[in-house]
């Protein structure tokens, strides 16, 4: 995002981790430049089962949309199930979230795949402090 990209189709076979803990994200095929204002519009292609709302929708995308598909991949290796359900409908983002037993991380979770872009983290960063501050309470 830094460098002024979506991704628009992060899920878990896109985040690779090498023997030595370096994570590097794959697939930017369909990766789009934002524009000025930090936004893009989407084209709806990617990823249904891991995509916010506003990109199934073709709508305009910030970086929100990448913060929905990472924490709905986190979500993915927590719950074993996808964020969105095959129906593709907006009512089932995360209806199983009442499955990750840890209150916290599922607040997390919850706000990450928030169906409204404005209620989710605006960034990865703001994510990843999140989840860092839950991992200093687990210790």
């Amino acid at each position: 995002h830094a460098h002024g990209w979506l991704h628009l189709d992060l899920k878990p076979q896109n985040i690779m981790i090498d023997r030595k803990q370096h994570v590097t994200v794959i697939d930017i095929g369909i990766a789009q430049r934002k524009n000025q204002d930090g936004t893009a519009v989407a084209s709806g292609d990617g990823t249904h089962a891991f995509m916010a709302p506003e990109q199934r929708a073709g709508a305009l995308v910030d970086d929100r949309a990448d913060v929905f598909a990472l924490a709905g991949t986190l979500y993915r290796l927590v719950s074993q199930h996808n964020p969105i359900a095959a129906t593709n409908e907006p009512s089932v983002v995360g209806t199983r979230l009442d499955e990750v037993q840890d209150l916290a991380l599922r607040a997390i979770l919850k706000k990450g795949m928030a169906p409204v872009a404005a209620d989710r983290y605006s960034s990865a960063a703001q994510l990843a402090e999140a989840l860092r501050g839950w991992e200093q309470q687990q210790r």
